[in-house]
């Protein structure tokens, strides 16, 4: 608008200078032969009559006053009607290079500011059909997202905001699909563990402790959503079990102890071991088992001495039937058994 007015004033700033520089003219008669003092008519002007070069003056003048208040399209039309009798009049021709000048920057500013609206109404439709699909988003319909913004994506590959709502939709997606496969995990972890417990139960009150332990502490240890406090049962249920182990380590103990005083080393050292395998924190039953053992060890020793002086007075079969009695009495680690036997084979062939 700022150069329109500029045009303006530089037209108005011409014709009053045209005014002032009117000039004298030649006072020789014109090539034409026109009068003395006036300049030859080359626009065809002269040749109008009065009343066509009133015409003409009027249509100029308005074109003026149309051109100074911009209506350059009006202006043009009427300076058209001036050129349709005569080929210039005044300064004519320079107003209409100047209006079809201010037409040309009147539409290349209408097509901006055109431009520039259907860009402001299209961010605004972008921004209301952005503003829905977030509203997706917040209502958690996830799966519609991406399809709410495939028209701007089309439209605007690189269209920050869209990407960022597929992307928080899709995220969302993805943890809600990871928190259904843990609680399925969980759900999962939970049945098995229940299925343990009660299996433990069953072998407790089947006396088979041992068994019942373990399964206990499986499920006292498994990973899973304790609602119902199975893993304190379990806890509870393994401290029975070994309570109850730990009365049968202690018959057995002294069930020991009376065949250890009986001087049956073998049953005795075998009752202690049982009672360790049962209970292995029995300390008493460890130090019974040793005992037994070096009391079994110093019989079969003894015994296995006689047999050798049995051999070698030649009484094989009395120095035999001790050997026999040792691997009886003796347990298979024993140094005497392993002597016993080579004994035995030597004679026994």
């Amino acid at each position: 608008m700022g150069l329109l007015i500029g045009l303006a004033l530089v037209i108005v700033f011409e014709m009053s200078n045209s005014k002032k520089e009117t000039p004298a003219g030649n006072l020789t008669s014109g090539s034409s032969g026109g009068p003395i003092g006036k300049p030859a008519d080359t626009t065809g002007f002269d040749r109008l009559t009065p009343d066509q070069q009133k015409s003409i003056d009027e249509t100029y003048n308005l074109a003026m006053t149309l051109y100074t208040t911009g209506k350059y399209d009006l202006a043009a039309i009427e300076l058209n009607k001036i050129f349709l009798l005569v080929t210039s009049y005044k300064d004519a021709r320079n107003i209409q290079a100047l209006c079809q000048q201010a037409l040309a920057i009147k539409k290349q500013q209408d097509d901006a500011a055109r431009i520039k609206a259907e860009q402001e109404t299209l961010k605004q439709q972008v921004n209301q059909t952005l503003d829905h699909c977030e509203s997706l988003l917040k209502q958690k319909r996830y799966d519609e997202v991406e399809p709410c913004t495939g028209d701007i994506v089309d439209r605007d590959p690189d269209n920050e905001r869209a990407q960022n709502l597929v992307l928080a939709a899709k995220q969302a997606q993805a943890q809600i699909e990871s928190n259904r496969q843990h609680a399925a995990d969980m759900d999962r972890r939970k049945k098995h563990a229940t299925e343990l417990f009660s299996r433990a139960e069953k072998d407790f009150r089947a006396k088979r402790f041992i068994a019942s332990i373990g399964e206990y502490e499986s499920v006292e240890h498994s990973s899973f959503t304790d609602k119902g406090g199975l893993k304190e049962k379990a806890k509870l249920g393994a401290a029975a079990a070994k309570e109850q182990l730990q009365k049968q380590s202690e018959a057995l103990v002294a069930e020991g102890k009376e065949l250890l005083d009986s001087k049956d080393y073998k049953s005795a050292y075998n009752k202690f071991n049982q009672a360790i395998q049962i209970y292995p924190n029995n300390g008493g039953a460890a130090d019974f088992k040793d005992q037994a053992f070096r009391e079994l060890h110093l019989q079969v020793k003894n015994m296995y001495d006689e047999s050798v002086i049995e051999e070698d007075l030649g009484n094989i079969e009395s120095a035999k039937k001790k050997w026999h009695t040792i691997l009886t009495q003796d347990l298979k680690f024993d140094d005497f058994y392993q002597k016993a036997q080579i004994k035995l084979r030597k004679y026994e062939k």
